[in-house]
């Protein structure tokens, strides 16, 4: 699978997913959002949309520029007993800024809520809301995201929740996710190559942290 981002004529950004030969066909090959990230590292670009994209990915997989080998490797070993192999790695690993914030993320395709003054971040449907928001909260980002894990269970959702999160944690300056369901060790050891950890929900934090 090769993965590209674009902006739409209709001013959204879009995650673009273009199947190869071994790939399975997603519901949707654009992960849409209502506004882009203002800054993306390209390996948080490979794992947020290897997250969006995991269960149709077969075979070679391409995001970003370049990948480190230690993110090719967690990839590899996140998407077993699939066979998924990197290309355009680069043996000379750039650093990803680090984040010192906590946010709590809602479950992919909800609004959230204001929990104990947490800062949060949350992706609702987009044929239900309309327009990215922030205040001292935290963000919403509509998307249509919720379609790939739309009648799948709870690990599915918690893939795809992340991989949106991911990709919009260095706007934050976030470093520790704070998701309402259980993470696989491999989905940890994979957030962890890019500076993210994905925990229990902990005390609440604001922007302004």
């Amino acid at each position: 699978m090769i993965i590209t981002t674009a902006t739409t004529t209709l001013g959204t950004w879009a995650v673009c997913a273009r199947e190869q030969d071994y790939d399975g066909v997603p519901p949707v090959n654009q992960a849409l959002f209502d506004r882009a990230p203002r800054t993306l590292h390209p390996e948080r670009l490979a794992v947020g949309s290897f997250l969006l994209f995991r269960p149709w990915i077969s075979g070679t997989f391409t995001a970003g520029e370049w990948t480190s080998p230690a993110v090719a490797q967690a990839i590899a070993d996140a998407a077993q007993p699939i066979r998924v192999q990197c290309t355009g790695i680069d043996q000379y690993a750039k650093t990803i800024a680090k984040g010192i914030r906590t946010v709590a993320v809602s479950t992919i395709g909800t609004s959230g809520g204001q929990v104990n003054g947490a800062l949060q971040i949350a992706f609702p449907r987009s044929d239900q809301r309309f327009g990215a928001h922030r205040d001292p909260h935290g963000e919403v980002v509509p998307s249509n995201a919720w379609l790939l894990a739309a009648a799948q269970d709870d690990a599915r959702r918690a893939e795809v929740t992340l991989g949106c999160a991911v990709l919009f944690a260095e706007d934050l300056g976030v470093s520790r996710l704070h998701i309402p369901m259980a993470v696989s060790d491999s989905l940890r050891e994979l957030l962890l190559t890019t500076g993210l950890s994905a925990e229990l929900p902990g005390r609440a934090l604001s922007l302004e942290d």
